[in-house]
């Protein structure tokens, strides 16, 4: 049986563990959201080469719990695929965001590249949001790639529930 690839940004790890008490509520739904895909064999779990490099530049308190979750939920690391940096270009060739925007658009790059059907952020300025779907959809289209859906974790956690 294929699994459903289950991408997750950084913003989206890197959020369970906020301090913010406004935010709360979205990181019950993130925990709650990686239980039910760790408990369910159809999925898979996933993290591009991109969250190794922003893990790298964060503070080692961070790095020591992001990691931490990687093994606490069985989220697989993705092999480094140089066509993601080609797709990346493209999305900025594209209008997708600008080239201050690499690592987004090279996580999408590799959700795509790797079939997986969700891309988990919980960053909705930027990657979560219809415009940036939009743009994506009509390149991953041009160029013959399936699109992830990329979503919040509550978008994600309604869809599967």
């Amino acid at each position: 049986m294929t699994k459903i690839r289950v991408c997750f940004d950084t913003s989206a790890v890197s959020r369970l563990f906020d301090s913010d008490d406004r935010l709360k509520p979205e990181i019950e739904t993130l925990k709650e959201l990686f239980r039910l895909i760790d408990g369910r064999e159809q999925y898979l779990s996933v993290v591009s080469p991109v969250f190794m490099v922003e893990l790298a530049d964060a503070p080692e308190e961070k790095q020591e719990q992001m990691v931490g979750a990687l093994m606490q939920f069985s989220i697989a690391d993705l092999p480094y695929n140089e066509k993601a940096d080609t797709l990346t270009l493209a999305y900025i060739d594209g209008g997708v965001l600008s080239q201050k925007h690499w690592h987004d658009l090279a996580h999408i790059a590799y959700a795509t590249l790797c079939k997986c059907r969700y891309l988990v952020s919980c960053d909705t300025t930027h990657m979560a949001r219809e415009q940036t779907r939009t743009r994506v959809e009509k390149i991953n289209r041009t160029l013959r790639h399936p699109t992830p859906q990329i979503l919040t974790p509550l978008q994600l956690l309604e869809k599967l529930q």
